[in-house]
């Protein structure tokens, strides 16, 4: 689920900050979908024994992400149609944000031990590391990183 939160937020920024849909875009947000269901194949494994409410959420996750990889598809041949692609990519948009929203429901319910670092969620705790890290590697000399 770490891994799938991650990848949502890339996705949505990338979507998010682009002008208008293109063919290339859509098609990596496509596979991107794809990616992110095979991903979910291996937690809906393990669905069951986290409950039917856990389940459940797994399956509206599955949903939305195969509709967004649809929608996704969908835009790439409107765009190579010649159309705009318009209501596909919004259609996209909307089912990876609402992906990302869904991927909440299903860790809540999860005991807080599998979802936090000392308290931190994990997914927070990677994106702070990361950034200080990089941050750190910034500052310090070439000669030092190859120690």
């Amino acid at each position: 689920m770490h891994m799938m939160r991650g990848r949502l937020n890339a996705r949505l920024e990338r979507l998010r900050s682009a002008y208008k849909p293109d063919a290339e875009l859509m098609a990596d947000s496509a596979e991107d979908a794809d990616e992110l269901l095979g991903i979910l194949v291996d937690l809906s494994e393990h669905a069951p024994e986290q409950g039917l409410e856990f389940t459940n959420e797994v399956y509206v996750l599955r949903h939305l992400l195969s509709t967004a990889m649809y929608a996704s598809q969908h835009c790439v041949s409107e765009l190579e149609s010649g159309n705009d692609g318009d209501v596909q990519f919004a259609k996209a948009y909307r089912k990876f944000g609402a992906a990302k929203l869904t991927l909440d429901a299903p860790e809540k319910l999860l005991p807080k031990d599998t979802v936090t670092v000392r308290g931190e969620r994990f997914w927070d705790r990677f994106t702070r590391l990361s950034e200080e890290r990089e941050a750190l590697a910034d500052k310090t000399k070439r000669t030092d990183l190859g120690r």
